[in-house]
């Protein structure tokens, strides 16, 4: 039952008052786990809780843009992401109320074959949608190309440190990926689907009969093998066994020579690319360093692949 547009407002003015006093207690709102970029939060209504997400402002459009995929997925009924309830434009605290999604996140347990089955199942949805379906006005945040330029702008400002033990393994790694045809293969065109644009199985929740995925602010078209490599080498997936990834993967049926050769080459990317997000964190007193050893194993296992 969609909540009156009062209790709506209602909901949305307590909860960027109870935002803006830090300490502040109450009953009736209760603040999300996640959120690394936004602030989410549970606000309970005479009848049912609502979500209610404070963005970020930035060149993203983060708020413009979780508000039409909401729009665009709940108008097809799919009921694989929250309802969306509200859109309240602010220069200061743009904001979606959407329903309350309940369930466990899949970070937060390890996935069996049923939930991966019902992950697997939701992206099919979401794979179904195209540009010849409808349009929409994104890109994912994060392409293929993105994702290079930035690993190459990292690599530039590390050019003068080949000294230090760390970044002399990081960059024998990088120099491999570097002599790879990735570059080639990932420009090259592939089918558009519709794409939740984030890797991070917190956001994807199981429920005991399905998964449904929130927080859709870099939502928009992909294709699916840079999908599906995006999800799999994130640092968030590594409590995943690789043997369950790789059935995962069996259930697509990327039959076709050019998508496994994609996929192959993204998920090297993707390997790569989290040495670099790794490092910033490292970088700015995070203790990462264990994390960021263990990705560069990774790349160089998933590049040494490459060669066989």
């Amino acid at each position: 039952m969609t909540p009156p547009q009062s209790a709506i407002d209602e909901a949305l003015a307590i909860t960027r008052a109870f935002h803006r006093q830090p300490g502040a207690v109450s009953a009736a709102i209760q603040r999300l786990a996640g959120g690394m970029n936004n602030a989410v939060y549970r606000v309970q209504l005479a009848d049912q809780p609502v979500c209610v997400k404070l963005y970020k402002v930035d060149e993203r459009q983060r708020a413009e843009r979780e508000w039409q995929a909401l729009c665009w997925i709940g108008e097809r009924g799919l009921g694989i992401a929250p309802q969306p309830l509200h859109f309240a434009p602010d220069a200061e605290l743009p904001a979606v109320v959407m329903e309350f999604v309940p369930g466990v996140s899949l970070s937060d347990q390890q996935p069996g074959v049923r939930e991966l089955a019902a992950l697997a199942a939701t992206l099919k949805q979401l794979y179904a949608l195209t540009p010849q379906i409808s349009t929409y006005p994104h890109t994912v945040i994060g392409t293929p190309l993105g994702l290079m330029q930035r690993v190459e702008s990292w690599l530039a400002q590390l050019a003068d440190r080949a000294d230090e033990p760390l970044v002399a393994q990081i960059l024998a790694v990088m120099a491999q990926w570097e002599s790879e045809a990735d570059r080639t293969i990932l420009a090259m065109p592939a089918p558009l689907v519709f794409s939740r644009g984030d890797p991070n199985l917190a956001n994807c929740l199981w429920d005991g009969q399905r998964v449904r995925c929130v927080d859709l602010e870099y939502s928009g078209w992909s294709d699916v093998a840079f999908d599906l490599a995006d999800l799999i080498e994130a640092q968030p997936s590594r409590h995943v066994s690789d043997p369950a990834w790789e059935r995962f993967i069996d259930l697509f049926e990327l039959h076709d020579p050019a998508a496994q050769e994609r996929l192959a080459a993204a998920r090297r990317l993707c390997a790569v690319f989290w040495i670099s997000l790794l490092w910033r964190r490292w970088e700015r007193g995070e203790p990462v360093e264990h994390e960021l050893a263990g990705q560069t194993r990774r790349a160089r296992q998933r590049l040494k692949r490459a060669t066989l």
